[in-house]
């Protein structure tokens, strides 16, 4: 099985401002726009929220909108970290023939079932739900080396329910920590 370093940086496509989007844009995508705007890829993101598509074009993404719009041309690889799976059908009649698409949750609904002509167009889909030491070591050498910034919002243990409503209902442009002492 192919490791999120693998699966993940290495399909992310390279140089030549080369077209990729991310779908679900949270504090995981945060960081993976960062990464591919470093990697030389032309970053597009799809998210409901009018905040997070202001943060996501602050970060330089060159385009913003819902997973229903058509992004201004064809996509070579693609991210989703929402756990709704309708995006999957979505994403790929955005993907190029031979594009990659990464399910980067851990969780997934069910995916519907997939027009024939979506599964002629020899896509590689993929799952990238799980990290090892070594993928966490060579993404914070990464981040180091960018640098990747990220806002945050501190929350006390006491008001962990608060961080998971406001997470929830989209009011963060922040990712939400726990202090724990």
């Amino acid at each position: 099985m192919p490791s999120t370093r693998e699966c993940v940086a290495s399909r992310l496509p390279h140089g030549d401002r080369r077209p990729c989007v991310l779908a679900g844009f949270g504090a995981s995508a945060d960081l993976v726009l960062q990464l591919a705007y470093h990697q030389g890829c032309e970053v597009h993101v799809f998210t409901r929220g009018i905040a997070h598509r202001q943060l996501a074009e602050k970060l330089e993404a060159i385009w913003t909108g819902a997973a229903d719009e058509a992004p201004p041309r064809a996509l070579d690889a693609a991210i989703i970290f929402a756990l709704a799976s309708t995006l999957v059908p979505q994403a790929l009649r955005h993907l190029r023939k031979s594009g990659t698409l990464a399910l980067a949750g851990i969780t997934i609904t069910q995916i519907p079932e997939l027009e024939l002509r979506l599964a002629c167009h020899e896509q590689v889909i993929c799952s990238v739900a799980n990290s090892t030491r070594e993928d966490c070591r060579d993404f914070l050498r990464l981040a180091a080396e960018i640098p990747i910034q990220t806002p945050i919002h501190v929350y006390s243990l006491s008001d962990a329910n608060r961080a998971t409503t406001d997470l929830k209902q989209c009011k963060l442009e922040a990712a939400a920590v726990l202090r724990v002492s």
